[in-house]
């Protein structure tokens, strides 16, 4: 019967997702998306809708680049818009604003971020009486990825933490976990001891759950702290643990390393090439980038170098070849 095909198809499409939030590279999954007005011609629900577009912009990501995913997440946000589904607007214009923040656009995302009317408190992101808990999970995950964008740590560091809390207080495990990657990212960036402990908390739960792939998104800070655990004393009962996901980050095929992100974004690298011959106020003027904006990407390549100065990151970017020898030099602010 038409029913039990929509019934199963909806079935397959959540076991998808499911497959690929266990998984610590891109996956072969058991479904691909689905069309939305296929999805509507059988009588889909929001789950439904927000795990095939969530499974598709991830996928679009892996496989084929930052822009395909961005219009990925575009194109249905156009079908929720004309079919008059707002609660799936608002978790569609999250998830574009998060995709815009991966391609360093932090300043169009702020602004996709007010035209979308998100809410700009803590409360209103965490907020689960008005809204699903997708919705939660998305809107106030992408609000933790724009504060700290905008150079707001603190205030990023302080929303992860009270997600954390609310989904804990929910038994949302999913979310937890997500709550704990971002704050292990951002606490790691921040150059705070507390990223090891919530990598740990991670890890306890990957042990519990399957649920990989919020490490796999935030790789680029996990791994360096995976290393940093793995060599430690303390890592005790998630040493096993640590070492499989390490290995599981770092030997990907190599189709899904070409296209993963770079492990520095543009942004980065252009901040980087300046470092040592610039003040800060100098490149905000040169990239036409705010004064707070620079400060954010230097404290992040410091955390990323392990370094406290200027001189040491850019001797430490030449020693991995992401500067020429001629780039030589230091700056004082």
């Amino acid at each position: 019967r038409a029913d039990d095909t929509g019934m199963v198809m909806f079935g397959t499409l959540l076991r998808a997702e499911l497959e690929l939030e266990r998984a610590a590279a891109s996956p072969t999954l058991s479904a691909t998306p689905v069309s939305a007005r296929l999805l509507g011609e059988y009588g889909a629900w929001f789950d439904v809708y927000a795990a095939s577009f969530g499974v598709a912009s991830e996928l679009a990501f892996d496989h084929v680049g930052h822009a395909e995913a961005l219009a990925t997440v575009e194109r249905a946000r156009e079908f929720a818009l004309a079919t008059d589904r707002a609660a799936l607007v608002r978790l569609l214009g999250a998830q574009r604003v998060s995709l815009l923040l991966l391609g360093d656009r932090a300043g169009e995302a702020e602004r996709a971020w007010r035209a979308e009317q998100l809410p700009e408190t803590g409360e209103g992101c965490l907020d689960l009486k008005s809204q699903r808990w997708r919705e939660m999970e998305a809107i106030t995950c992408a609000r933790v990825r724009l504060l700290s964008a905008l150079g707001r740590g603190g205030e990023a560091r302080a929303l992860a933490r009270a997600l954390r809390g609310a989904a804990e207080k929910r038994t949302l495990l999913r979310t937890v976990m997500r709550a704990l990657a971002l704050s292990a990212r951002l606490e790691h960036e921040a150059a705070n001891p507390d990223a090891a402990a919530h990598l740990a908390e991670a890890l306890r739960l990957l042990a519990r759950t399957g649920y990989a792939r919020p490490l796999y998104r935030e790789r680029r800070a996990v791994v360096p702290l995976l290393e940093r655990l793995i060599d430690s004393e303390s890592a005790g009962p998630v040493l096993g643990d640590a070492r499989r996901m390490h290995a599981a980050l770092t030997a990907q095929p190599a189709a899904a390393q070409a296209a993963a992100p770079p492990l520095y974004s543009p942004k980065e690298l252009d901040v980087l090439r300046r470092l040592a011959t610039h003040t800060d106020k100098d490149i905000a003027r040169e990239l036409s980038m705010s004064y707070e904006n620079v400060r954010y990407y230097v404290r992040k390549l410091f955390s990323r170098f392990g370094v406290r100065n200027r001189f040491e990151a850019a001797h430490r970017a030449r020693a991995m070849g992401l500067l020429p020898d001629t780039d030589a030099g230091d700056a004082s602010n």
